[in-house]
């Protein structure tokens, strides 16, 4: 069996769990990614051929023990790990885990168990074992290296926003925010023309460019794009942040205003500027009639009915409609956001509802407050979890994580 140089992936539509099991497999020194649901998994891990994959069994898409048949039987995955994780730990489960060819099962949340049984399948990685994160393949997928909080104990003090979107062997960036310092060293082949498309200028969207921008190779050329700004220009922000850089000559700047542009064949951007004090933009990639949409700084309006003005969303709403997936502002918790009103930031249940109204397939709660804690996360999914099912909803959501990965 030949390995792309991918250690592990994770399935899971649980983000606590994934989480969790991400950051111990990254503090073991293994190269890893997580996706939030079964579909498309047996296309993905023939394509990375990982040495082992981590499935749930309960999942949308395609549940882990069918991912597990289907595994066992290809030919050319012969020899591949695999470990099912999982709360669902009636011994009848158990006994056909295993008949179907699992190394092993491990109960969901026995973390010391679950390393263990990954040191004893796979070894300690070597000491110079570098990062293949970005090894995607021709996919239309996202990354998130930095969505700011939550207030993650040991976790990483890079979380500005920052996410990349893979287009087959292209790459781009939205945002360069500190999360961006997580990037593992480029690929030569996708080092050559890179875009990155800034939301607006705030310090905590652009605080990991110099450190970005340092890296690119010596043939690589960098497009710069941003928002018309009154109180600033893309060339300031640049001449600030880049001041005396031996790369400055690489990069190409363009102002965007609510328009569209071809970002390369087959791939275009629109932009829509948003609810949010100063300059801000909703940024929509889209590819092969398939859609992401990131909105890092919008506030979704919902306010008293003698205020009601439905132009303040109507206009977004066309812009996310139909979306497959969107990445939202979710700074407050429903119990936060009424102390917050109008400082343009969104509310959970406010996106939600603006999501499952528009068709959006997948939702991701983005740019929570620094202040919220891992517990308040939780709790705040596991409603958000009931609601969707009691309302009868079609959407999915979950928080944004670094390291968290997103088929588009």
């Amino acid at each position: 069996m030949i390995y792309s140089g991918m250690d592990i992936l994770i399935f899971d539509d649980d983000p606590h769990a994934s989480g969790l099991i991400f950051q111990v497999v990254s503090n073991l020194g293994f190269s890893i990614e997580r996706f939030s649901s079964g579909t498309g998994a047996v296309e993905i891990i023939t394509k990375i051929r990982p040495r082992l994959i981590i499935l749930d069994i309960m999942m949308p898409g395609m549940d882990g023990l069918t991912i597990l048949q289907k595994v066992r039987s290809k030919a050319e995955l012969k020899g591949m790990h695999v470990l099912i994780c999982s709360s669902k730990s009636f011994q009848r489960d158990i006994d056909e885990v295993l008949r179907l060819g699992a190394d092993a099962f491990i109960p969901k949340g026995n973390i010391q168990m679950l390393r263990k049984k990954i040191l004893a399948l796979l070894g300690s990685p070597p000491a110079d074992k570098k990062s293949k994160r970005l090894n995607f393949g021709s996919t239309f997928q996202a990354r998130i290296w930095g969505c700011t909080g939550p207030a993650i104990e040991n976790g990483p003090e890079n979380s500005g926003p920052c996410v990349s979107i893979h287009i087959g062997d292209r790459i781009l960036f939205l945002d360069a925010g500190t999360g961006i310092n997580s990037l593992p060293s480029l690929p030569e082949a996708i080092n050559k023309e890179l875009w990155l498309i800034l939301s607006g200028y705030a310090p905590d969207h652009i605080g990991g460019l110099k450190n970005f921008v340092d890296q690119l190779s010596a043939n690589a050329r960098l497009k710069i794009a941003g928002p018309s700004n009154t109180r600033g220009s893309l060339n300031a922000v640049v001449d600030a942040y880049l001041k005396g850089s031996p790369h400055i000559a690489q990069i190409s700047l363009f102002m965007i205003h609510e328009s569209g542009f071809s970002l390369f064949p087959g791939a275009t951007c629109r932009v829509l500027l948003t609810n949010h004090p100063g300059t801000a933009l909703a940024i929509s990639i889209e590819h092969l009639n398939r859609r992401i949409i990131y909105c890092p700084n919008n506030e979704v309006e919902t306010p008293d009915e003698d205020e009601l003005d439905s132009s303040i969303n109507q206009k977004f709403e066309e812009f996310i409609r139909g979306a497959d997936v969107l990445i939202h502002d979710a700074r407050y918790t429903e119990g936060q956001y009424p102390g917050h009103r109008r400082e343009g930031h969104s509310s959970t249940s406010a996106i939600l509802n603006l999501a499952s109204q528009n068709g959006i397939r997948k939702l991701i709660f983005f740019r929570m407050d620094r202040n919220t804690t891992e517990s308040q996360i939780k709790a705040e999914q596991d409603r958000i979890d009931a609601k969707i099912k009691n309302d009868g909803l079609s959407i999915r959501a979950e928080y944004a994580r670094p390291g968290l990965q997103i088929a588009i």
